[in-house]
């Protein structure tokens, strides 16, 4: 396919159609690069701030870019008010040699002021029954590939976390959300 866009099937039709286009004509008010990163930082930790206001402060970690950043980003607000560390859920691989993303995982809990929970695919396997019940109760069809997330919901949820954020959509922009997307590369949204 050509960049941006997307390649749809339905009922034996085939459509190709272009889903993004840079607007060459849009202006900004940032004279530097230097001065867009700064404002999007102030604006990525307000969001991560507003969102870590809970009694137990937690988030997802898949390794990807967007969770990666909010785990950095509410780890460092946590610090610099003197809270308590920021709980980190993460599936893990059994053979972290084989899954680049637990390496990814053990980075950025390397850097310090976390509390890590991580949850190894023996552990994961063990919840098969209790997802399964999770999957029933949904009110509306739930995304079968998110089914790894839900059951690192369901294991923070037993470790008395109500609400958590997380990476997923953080690739979606406004009116995309008919549009296909990658679940890898996800925004603050709290989850859970």
């Amino acid at each position: 396919l050509p960049p941006a866009h997307m390649l749809i099937i339905q009922t034996g039709n085939l459509t190709i159609s272009r889903y993004w286009q840079l607007d060459p004509t849009v202006s900004s008010d940032f004279k530097t690069d230097e001065e867009l990163i700064e404002a999007f930082q102030e604006l990525f930790r307000e969001a991560v701030h507003c969102r870590l206001d809970g009694a137990a402060p937690a988030s997802m970690l898949s390794g990807g870019m967007d969770s990666s950043a909010i785990v950095g980003m509410g780890r460092k607000v946590l610090a610099d008010e003197g809270g308590q560390p920021l709980q980190v859920f993460a599936a893990i691989s059994n053979s972290p040699d084989v899954n680049r993303e637990t390496s990814y995982i053990s980075s950025v809990l390397d850097q310090g002021n976390l509390v890590p929970h991580l949850i190894s695919e023996t552990e994961l396997s063990r919840s098969l029954d209790e997802l399964a019940k999770a999957i029933e109760c949904e009110s509306e069809p739930f995304d079968c590939l998110m089914n790894l997330n839900r059951s690192v919901y369901l294991h923070a949820r037993r470790r008395g976390v109500n609400a958590i954020l997380d990476g997923i959509d953080g690739d979606v922009l406004p009116g995309d959300a008919d549009q296909p997307h990658d679940d890898r590369s996800p925004a603050s949204q709290p989850h859970g």
